[in-house]
């Protein structure tokens, strides 16, 4: 099962202010209001910037901000990661009260959680700490398999993404994508679980794109898009006559992809010759 789909579900369930406060007392043990929170979208508002997170959401007295995100694989570079994402939050924030960054009077910023939730076979340490020198970054880890939140109540956010999840990884063994995702909702559902939200028509068209194959090919055929103009773009500048080193620079390819263009080339010339 690809890790988008499991990180398209989890966003789209958790972005809601109703369940994010229940997978943020999976983390805590507390039970924040949700009248008392406001979801952040950092894709929406810095949709020129290749950073977005998962889940996020800054408590209305604006004293707390708390990053939540999903992964299926390990990465030691969280906790890198979830601070630019804070520090992209706060000067949102900044900017939007009209705070002056130079001036005399200091600014209040909140403070912050990090989280992360994971879902995948390998294990992933309970802690991530990030140390540069006098500042020190802890994240900590949930692990949101099913079979790991030892029978979570059916009113349970966080224990029908899991379920959800679980059904979809079983049923796809022996269906196709399309049985296999509209029979995880029908399990779901039978199970108690996330009663209000599938039955939502808007919802289950959203689960049924991000599980359909149709649309993993059409991801497919999009990075390939991005792949082709990458490497027709490294083609025009080294007819130009740019180095390999600049061109590296200017298309984020390595050198060694560089090199098979630049053969390319030169093979072209060779046959028109």
């Amino acid at each position: 099962m690809s890790r988008k789909i499991k990180d398209t579900a989890f966003s789209y369930l958790f972005n809601e202010e109703t369940h994010v406060v229940d997978l943020y007392k999976a983390f805590t043990g507390i039970m924040l209001d949700p009248n008392d929170i406001m979801s952040i979208r950092l894709a929406d508002s810095l949709t020129e910037s290749p950073l977005y997170n998962d889940v996020a959401f800054i408590t209305k007295n604006e004293k707390l901000i708390v990053l939540i995100e999903h992964e299926s694989t390990f990465n030691p570079n969280m906790s890198f990661r979830l601070t630019q994402y804070y520090m992209r939050c706060v000067s949102k924030l900044i900017k939007e009260k009209g705070h002056d960054k130079h001036g005399k009077k200091k600014i209040e910023i909140p403070r912050t959680k990090f989280f992360v939730a994971y879902n995948g076979e390998a294990k992933f340490p309970a802690q991530i700490m990030l140390d540069l020198d006098s500042i020190h970054i802890k994240i900590n880890t949930l692990d949101v398999r099913y079979e790991c939140l030892n029978g979570r109540q059916l009113d349970d956010a966080l224990a029908g993404y899991a379920y959800l999840i679980r059904c979809y990884e079983e049923n796809i063994a022996t269906m196709n994508e399309f049985e296999a995702h509209h029979t995880a909702m029908e399990q779901t559902l039978e199970a108690g679980y996330l009663v209000e939200v599938l039955s939502r028509k808007e919802c289950r068209d959203m689960l049924s794109e991000i599980f359909s194959y149709e649309a993993e090919l059409k991801d497919i055929a999009r990075f390939k898009g991005v792949q082709e103009g990458i490497l027709q773009t490294a083609k025009r500048l080294l007819k130009m006559g740019l180095s390999v080193e600049v061109v590296v620079q200017g298309t984020g390819l390595c050198e060694e992809e560089i090199q098979q263009v630049q053969d390319e080339l030169e093979s072209s010339f060779n046959v028109i010759a």
